[in-house]
């Protein structure tokens, strides 16, 4: 039996990456290059009667607008098919053209950030990952779930484990959050599943892995999802067992009283703010 294909959507996630900006400038840009390359066709297989290339120019972009002035017509069957698929082109261009910007503008790329590494505290048996919302707009009712995915290797079917116990949340400043929850017994439905003697057997499986061994399938999934009041929200991230370091707690940032209030306030304009977010205060990292 022949199984479905798998369907996806790559172009969508890399045009919610980009900036409206930049789109808009790529299509424009497009826009206005075919246009010219149809002028100097027109102009070549001489489309109009006794005219410059700068009436060529005004006749490519009057078509592909399907304006139609009358001014200027094409005098030949060459142009007047030329002209037939200039302007059917076109027509699916502006199409795609407002399904890229309407893409862009009602789906816009996640606007939660996490932190690199997770953050193992020996001392206290918690683990700790950082999370920002970088979008002025917060998170309604926001949901976090996290579950833990066992140590196992190649095809082996590998048990995923929900993280039962309450988690704690620490306010560190504007939409900027860390998650602590305890790695101690118990914390997932099977009292005998252990996430950091899982983790160790990961660690220690990957330390020993050449090139043509597969690496551990030890995760640790963090779902959260909301509504930002336009669009519901689901942000997945995924934490392999190399991500996670020894340390107490993350870098507090000092966010001025200005930050606080700022509506859309830029985190790049923030010295050394990302390096600030994912740097660990504590023990030095496993090596």
């Amino acid at each position: 039996m022949e199984l479905p294909r798998k369907i996806t959507y790559i172009w969508i996630d890399r045009i919610r990456q980009k900036s409206f900006g930049y789109i808009l400038g790529v299509l424009l840009f497009f826009y206005i290059l075919v246009n010219v390359i149809f002028a100097v066709f027109y102009y070549w297989m001489g489309a109009l009667h006794d005219s410059c290339f700068l009436d060529y120019l005004y006749f490519s972009f009057i078509t592909s607008l399907t304006i139609g002035y009358g001014d200027l017509t094409p005098v030949n069957d060459l142009a007047k098919l030329t002209v037939i698929l200039h302007s059917t082109l076109y027509a699916v261009y502006s199409a795609l053209m407002m399904s890229m910007l309407t893409t862009n503008l009602l789906c816009p790329k996640e606007a939660v950030v996490f932190s690199k590494n997770i953050v193992y505290n020996p001392d206290a048996g918690q683990m700790l990952f950082r999370m920002i919302n970088i979008s002025s707009a917060p998170i309604i009712n926001p949901e976090v779930r996290i579950s833990v995915t066992e140590h196992n290797v190649g095809n082996v079917i590998a048990r995923i484990f929900p993280v039962t116990t309450a988690y704690t949340i620490d306010y560190l400043g504007k939409h900027d959050f860390t998650y602590c929850f305890n790695t101690l017994h118990p914390i997932t439905e099977d009292e005998n599943f252990d996430v950091w003697s899982e983790w160790q057997k990961a660690l220690q499986h990957n330390r020993q892995a050449g090139d043509s061994v597969p690496r551990s399938r030890f995760r640790i999934n963090i779902t959260v999802s909301g509504s930002n009041g336009i669009q519901t929200i689901a942000v997945h991230k995924k934490y392999h067992a190399d991500e996670i370091t020894d340390g107490i707690r993350f870098q507090p940032i000092e966010y001025t009283q200005e930050d606080q209030r700022r509506r859309g306030m830029r985190y790049h304009k923030i010295p050394n703010f990302w390096d600030d977010f994912n740097r660990i205060v504590g023990f030095t990292p496993f090596p």
